[in-house]
């Protein structure tokens, strides 16, 4: 039989070990609890970037298409006034631009595309959609050219 203080000790020894397990385990349960919570916040934050830079992606694309289009419209107006006007030239077509656009421009430039040529009649040399220049044609078809000045026929829709 022990001592009785040695029982005691060993008792509160044994008692003191097994308190700080259990602190250490209740710690550790903790944190794999807020680890486990941690990881769909995680999850949900990286969804929610990821939709956020997509949808602005989308928007970005959206709106330059729909600013290539006003700039058509306008271009297009423009092209039947012109054709209203009885298709002036000289003085009569500097009289017809007053009071237009700054960078809208008459232009005669021909564009050799594929096995069609295409003559020019007015452009946007600061288009609101972006840089490079919108070209129509006399007959509307419109032309796109890039800062590289590569051209190509772009949205025609009569």
């Amino acid at each position: 039989m022990l001592h009785p203080a040695i029982a005691d000790t060993s008792l509160e020894t044994f008692t003191t070990e097994q308190s700080d397990y259990e602190k250490r385990r209740a710690v550790t349960g903790k944190a794999k609890i807020s680890g486990i919570l941690q990881r769909p916040l995680l999850a949900t934050v990286l969804v929610g970037v990821s939709l956020l830079t997509g949808s602005l992606i989308i928007l970005k694309s959206i709106s330059a298409r729909s600013l290539h289009r006003a700039d058509c419209i306008e271009l297009r107006s423009v092209l039947q006034r012109w054709h209203e006007a009885k298709k002036p030239e000289g003085r009569e077509l500097d009289e017809f631009m007053r009071g237009r656009r700054t960078d809208l421009v008459a232009s005669n430039r021909v564009f050799h595309i594929g096995a069609a040529d295409y003559v020019t009649q007015f452009a946007l040399t600061q288009p609101r959609s972006g840089r490079g220049i919108l070209f129509v044609t006399t007959n509307g078809v419109f032309l796109w050219m890039e800062p590289s000045g590569h051209v190509k026929v772009t949205w025609n829709r009569n």
